[in-house]
C-alpha cells in the first residue's frame, strides 16, 4: 500500500489521533490497556471523535457539510452551531454571501 492508497480518514488525522490509533493497535484494542499507557481512569479513554472521522470516510457529502462537520469534530465550533449551519446550507446552497451571513450569524450566536 502506498500513500495514495490511503483512506482519506487516515491521511487527514491530527498527529494526536494518529498517536491514539498507533496506540491502541498496539494495545490490541484493549481500552483498559489504552488507560494504562496514557495513565488515566478507563472511563476517561474516548475514542468518540475518532470513531467519527473514521465514519465520515464513508459517506461522501458536499465540501459545505464537510467542513463544518470537521470543524465540529475537531472541537472548532459547537455541534449545535454545526447542526444550524448544516440544516440552513440548503436554502441558500447558490447563495455565498447568504451562507457567509448565516455562517457568522450562527458562530456570533445571534440566531436561535
Amino acid at each position: 500500500m502506498t500513500m495514495g492508497d490511503l483512506p482519506d480518514w487516515l491521511s487527514e488525522l491530527e498527529r494526536e489521533s494518529f498517536e491514539i490509533t498507533r496506540q491502541f493497535v498496539l494495545a490490541s484494542g484493549s481500552l483498559k490497556e489504552m488507560a494504562r499507557i496514557y495513565d488515566v481512569s478507563y472511563p476517561t479513554i474516548r475514542l468518540d471523535r475518532l470513531i467519527q472521522k473514521v465514519k465520515r470516510d464513508s459517506s461522501k457529502e458536499e465540501p459545505y457539510v464537510d467542513v463544518i462537520k470537521n470543524l465540529a469534530l475537531d472541537g472548532e465550533i459547537f455541534y449545535e452551531a454545526a447542526e444550524k449551519l448544516i440544516a440552513t446550507y440548503p436554502e441558500e446552497r447558490g447563495n455565498l454571501m447568504g451562507v457567509l451571513i448565516i455562517m457568522i450569524s450562527v458562530l456570533l450566536g445571534l440566531t436561535e
